[in-house]
């Protein structure tokens, strides 16, 4: 059993290896040389900001969601016994 997994194993590699000897000689094929030339451009920056702008503006808004409903750090610190600054105003009679 040990030797057909051995066998199977190198079979797959080789048809792998054979797969990809064409897609290794596309950069100096026509089609690839033209696609080349469409990415790599003048606009390649505007363009490639303007992909990125989505995720851009997901990203604010996902931080700005995780930032609601957080309290507010304030000047003074307020402790746990110290309902002063909460207890209402006390009418003296």
């Amino acid at each position: 059993m040990g030797r057909l997994r051995i066998l199977t194993a190198g079979l797959v590699l080789m048809g792998a290896l054979a797969v990809a000897a064409p897609a290794s000689a596309c950069p100096d094929c026509d089609v690839g040389q033209q696609a080349r030339s469409e990415v790599w451009n003048e606009h390649f920056g505007p363009n490639l900001f303007v992909a990125l702008l989505p995720f851009l503006f997901i990203g604010a808004i996902c931080v700005r969601a995780e930032g609601i409903g957080r309290p507010r750090a304030s000047t003074e610190e307020v402790t746990d016994n110290d309902f002063s600054a909460t207890a209402p105003p006390q009418n003296p009679t």
